[in-house]
């Protein structure tokens, strides 16, 4: 399936993913999210906000996975996985990422609490990169072999996401503020 019409879903290589994800702190999910709802756009005559279900993954992460199973029952490709597993990891990090967040936000947690929340950012990617391993063989390239090169779009990314490690770094490892 070369044509991008043909395309239920979002391909990538695998190694492309974790680069744009840990590179922008997992920022990317949301472009993640937002492509593989554009890719359902091109290909299901209902269609859907793609935004919206990009920015507010959480609440559509469970049908998104319920869809490439679809897909994959459809397309006969055999690969064992659980979409409300993962739906529910995805959910349940997410929940707790947020929850840390607020409270080193609000000082309820200190700062140290920020790698917690890294961790978590772990599982997240998990989630992704499990998903992403049955939509490439779905598509017919289990390696992403097609979308393995990095665009300067990608490029920038990297950079907006080295700026945020630079400024995370530094508020971890720098000189505490004068009171």
């Amino acid at each position: 399936m070369s044509n991008d019409l043909n395309r239920p879903f979002y391909l990538v290589s695998l190694s492309k993913l974790a680069l744009l994800f840990f590179a922008t702190q997992g920022g990317f999910a949301l472009v993640w999210f937002f492509l593989h709802w554009q890719a359902q756009n091109k290909t299901q005559a209902k269609k859907v906000y793609s935004a919206p279900r990009a920015l507010f993954s959480i609440f559509f992460v469970g049908d998104l996975c319920l869809r490439l199973q679809q897909e994959q029952i459809k397309q006969g490709v055999n690969y064992r996985w659980s979409p409300l597993r993962l739906s529910f990891v995805f959910i349940t990090a997410y929940l707790l990422e947020f929850a840390t967040a607020l409270g080193i936000h609000e000082q309820y947690l200190t700062a140290s609490w920020q790698f917690f929340a890294l961790a978590l950012n772990l599982v997240e990617f998990y989630v992704l990169y499990q998903f992403q391993l049955v939509a490439n063989r779905v598509m017919g390239d289990p390696f992403g072999k097609e979308n393995k090169n990095l665009t300067v779009i990608n490029i920038l990314w990297i950079g907006f996401g080295l700026v945020m490690w630079i400024n995370l770094l530094r508020a971890w490892f720098g000189d505490a503020p004068n009171a």
